[in-house]
């Protein structure tokens, strides 16, 4: 986008200009110091991320204790720059339901492109299940690597009882549905602003969500060979008023250090023995599979 192009696309979207101004306020005044974690110099076998997983809500949800830790970003795509941009994943397979890891796919010696193959029409989304068995495959496929294990929730489309039955249908990850009177919206958090849908119900749908792909994660944290790792990329805010201009934040934007949106739950599973890891040579995706990936973001509502 050229310099007039985000001129334009600041006076016909004011919000977006207040909001840039809080996120530098934020990172650079409020919370420019913040220890964030950086994942692969962590101490694991295999790191099951719970996209957009909220601290608060894993600890009162969790059966077990729940340590905290600062993620890399406030939003998937800051979370992977932060881990990844300098550094080779040549040691790790990365299983995933999130589009946003593929394209990083020249910094780790294996994604499995789960929002590809797995995609559930009616469900808009990658089901828990299919993270579960495409993880296990991979385990068997690449006994000495790494393997991250990235589930799409508690992230929406919100695919419990009150997301699928009370809530407006969600065309993508990022929207592109239609509400009851036929119009377009862009996402969850947009209705919410908007007043279209109430924080309680969001709030209900998220944590069902999260409660739904959380026995899955468990599963599979106690059946791969080595140490477990349960946390998430980054968190979730339902409107919490920020500043230095006042304004209301949804979602999950770049570039924020609110602990709403980088304190992430980080629970171990232990085990007997760990898993010997060695190295290999990352390859890089054929133009053909990069024109493709680029086309589904553009369907997933990632991309322009």
């Amino acid at each position: 986008m050229t310099m007039l192009e985000k001129v334009k696309a600041g006076v016909s979207e004011p919000r977006k200009i207040l909001r840039a101004v809080n996120q530098q306020y934020d990172t650079r005044v409020r919370h420019p110091d913040i220890d964030r974690t950086r994942v692969f110099e962590e101490d694991w076998d295999n790191l099951l991320l719970l996209d957009a997983c909220r601290f608060d809500l894993a600890a009162d949800v969790f059966e077990t204790a729940v340590a905290a830790r600062w993620s890399g970003g406030s939003n998937s795509e800051e979370f992977l720059e932060f881990n990844l941009e300098g550094y080779e994943a040549d040691d790790t397979v990365w299983v995933t339901a999130n589009p946003h890891v593929s394209k990083f796919d020249d910094r780790i010696f294996g994604v499995v492109e789960l929002w590809d193959t797995h995609w559930d029409e009616k469900l808009q989304t990658v089901p828990p299940a299919a993270v579960v068995e495409a993880t296990l495959a991979a385990a068997k496929q690449y006994p000495e690597k790494r393997l991250v294990a990235h589930f799409m929730q508690p992230h929406y489309p919100f695919i419990g009882e009150t997301g699928r039955e009370r809530l407006p249908t969600h065309g993508s990850f990022t929207g592109n549905g239609l509400r009851a009177d036929g119009r377009a919206h862009e996402d969850i958090w947009t209705l919410l602003r908007e007043g279209e849908v109430s924080r309680e119900l969001v709030a209900t749908a998220y944590r069902e969500n999260l409660e739904l792909v959380l026995p899955h994660a468990e599963e599979l944290a106690r059946s791969l060979n080595g140490l477990s790792v349960v946390s998430s990329d980054h968190g979730n805010v339902f409107g919490r008023e920020i500043g230095p201009i006042p304004m209301r934040l949804f979602g999950h934007p770049y570039g924020f250090r609110l602990e709403d949106l980088i304190k992430v739950p980080w629970v171990e599973y232990p085990a007997a023995q760990r898993r010997s890891v060695t190295a290999g040579e990352i390859a890089t995706a054929s133009p053909e599979n990069t024109e493709k990936r680029a086309e589904r973001l553009r369907q997933l509502g990632y991309l322009e």
